[in-house]
């Protein structure tokens, strides 16, 4: 009876390090690969589709250090939107392009950039003090429900949205927003 429980307990220690074994490999995979996407498209920039909106279609978010709603500042010509989550493992490889990005435009006083969760405010709030990104953070309400043509199927997602031409450019996953056709994408949206 000994040796078969002592066979039992070697079998499953056996099987759970064969299964960490190919979790660690695999998921190193999945990284490298989220990596080489995200480099890619800094020579690649995607065609974004344009699409139109209402203005007033623009939904309400709190910054993770305010108490109150906010609306989008409807003054500014360009809204960068970046939907994403704490536990989104492309939404993190993904952060430090978009803090690049804002960094590049701080000074340009037509755009905004949010980075929107729909995680609780302490769970936004403790990966910020975390991380020393300049990018503003704020989460929404998920009762809110968003606009159609804003539905998020899958993170990260970022809306760019032109106030100006009432137009809107959305891209699903992992990009380098801080690529040169990136910052020749927004360029064009400010002439516009």
């Amino acid at each position: 009876m000994k040796k078969f429980f002592l066979g039992v307990v070697v079998g499953i220690l056996i099987c759970v390090l064969v299964g960490f074994g190919f979790y660690k490999r695999f998921s190193s995979i999945q990284d490298e690969s989220i990596k080489e996407t995200i480099e890619n498209s800094t020579y690649n920039f995607p065609q974004l589709e344009e699409k139109p909106f209402n203005k007033d279609s623009l939904f309400m978010f709190s910054y993770v250090e305010q108490d109150s709603m906010n609306n989008f500042d409807k003054t500014k010509k360009i809204l960068v939107v970046n939907f994403w989550a704490t536990w989104c493992k492309p939404c993190i490889e993904e952060m430090p392009y978009l803090d690049s990005l804002s960094s590049f435009y701080k000074n340009n006083d037509v755009i905004q950039f949010v980075c929107l969760s729909n995680e609780t405010r302490d769970k936004v709030s403790n990966f910020v003090s975390k991380n020393s990104y300049s990018l503003p953070f704020a989460y929404y309400d998920m009762k809110q429900s968003l606009p159609k043509e804003f539905m998020i199927e899958s993170l990260p997602t970022t809306i760019l949205f032109n106030l100006a031409t009432n137009k809107f450019y959305k891209h699903e996953g992992s990009l380098n927003w801080n690529s040169q056709g990136a910052k020749e994408f927004i360029n064009k949206q400010l002439i516009n």
